[in-house]
């Protein structure tokens, strides 16, 4: 079993993301069809949605 990060780095993620704090998760929903990454800073609360490919490459999702 490889690290969240080497894991990150496998799935093609950029490095600057890879690297970033622990504090942030980043996880898919979906809701009608339509699936967005949902990015969660656990210090603020606060949450980002943004396409797939931001965080994972085309050839993983499709």
């Amino acid at each position: 079993m490889v690290s969240n990060n080497s894991a990150r780095r496998l799935l093609g993620m950029p490095y600057k993301l890879s690297r970033s704090k622990k504090n942030i998760r980043v996880s898919i929903g979906s809701k009608d069809n339509i699936a967005v990454a949902v990015q969660k800073n656990k210090a603020t609360e606060k949450k980002t949605y943004h396409s797939i490919t931001v965080f994972y490459p085309e050839y993983v999702v499709g």
